[in-house]
Formats: C-alpha cells, structure tokens, sequence
C-alpha cells in the first residue's frame, strides 16, 4: 500500500499597492477602509507621498519608483497590483498618457470624475440622482457642500465605509460613469 503525503505549499498572498493623487483624503479612506474590513488575505498598503505632486504623470513616477525599489530590496512578489487612483481635474493629455503608460506597465487604474469625493456623496446619493442635478456636481467644492447635508462625522469609518457594499451593488448596477476601475 502506498502512502500519499500532501506536501505543503508555501502560498504568499497577493500585495496590493495603492498610489493616490491626494496626498490625504485617499489615503486616510483606504487604510480606514482595510482596517475596518479586516483585509488579512492579500496586503494592501498605501503608498505614502511626502510631497504635493498630485499630476497623473507625478503619481505614475511614484508607482514606478516604489516597484522599482521592490525590485532592488527583492520584496517585488510576482502577482503583485499596483494601483493609480485618479481624479479627471483638469489634466487633459496628461491623464490619459499616464492611464496609457499604465496599462503597458501593467498597473490598474480607477479614475473618479470630478474626484474623489464624487465617491462619497455616491454612499448618500444614487448615481441617477447625481446626474439628475449634474450641473450642481460639477466641482470637488459643489461635492462638500452636497455631503455637508447629511449628518457626517468626518470619519470614514462611520460615514461611508459600512455603506460601500450597497454603494457598490447600486452603482455597478446603474453602470455610473463617476468611477471607472480598470484591470
């Protein structure tokens, strides 16, 4: 008789790495957003940014830097997602050379139009209701003023976070054209 032994594997979870073009809000979002869904299957860390470059170009250049030092340090693990989080602002041609470079390099993208904070008023508003009054939401300033009508307490973690999974399913339902995530 034979006996089978399974041999063990040694998996390595997938690592996430989000660069944001804020330098605050997006950040503070996503590590509120881990922490409270106790993301423990695959790493997601924030890239940090010690300074004010916020241009598509400028946060490419960072993603490139950070995997580049992966690579060097060999911490880089084959599987690994690197992600630019971007707002449509005014950038024009700078926007989409860099959603252009990303997708040779690789990276997925996810672009919120006006910006990020389009996101939030998406866990109080439906999408059709959005484009309803589309002229009113047409700047980041117009966006506060809208979310500053609902009872926030400045904290993701109360404010928006245990709303994401309805947001999510309503807004992928109604096919919204304020965030597109791209892989």
């Amino acid at each position: 008789m034979t006996l089978y032994k399974r041999k063990s594997q040694k998996i390595t979870p997938k690592r996430i790495f989000i660069c944001t073009e804020g330098s605050v809000t997006e950040p503070r979002y996503f590590n509120d957003f881990i922490e409270y869904f106790r993301i423990s299957q695959a790493h997601v860390i924030v890239i940090p940014r010690e300074d004010s470059l916020s241009s598509p170009s400028q946060i490419i250049d960072k993603v490139n830097q950070f995997v580049k030092e992966q690579k060097v340090n060999k911490k880089f693990i084959q599987g690994d997602e690197f992600w630019l989080v971007l707002d449509t602002d005014s950038w024009g041609p700078n926007l989409h050379e860099t959603i252009d470079d990303a997708v040779r390099r690789k990276y997925k993208h996810a672009v919120s139009n006006p910006c990020f904070e389009i996101w939030f008023l998406l866990h109080y508003k439906t999408s059709n209701e959005i484009i309803s009054e589309i002229d009113r939401f047409d700047t980041k300033s117009s966006i506060n003023m809208a979310l500053h009508q609902y009872p926030i307490s400045g904290l993701n973690k109360t404010d928006y976070i245990p709303k994401t999974d309805e947001l999510v399913i309503n807004q992928y339902k109604k096919k919204s054209n304020f965030l597109k995530i791209y892989d």
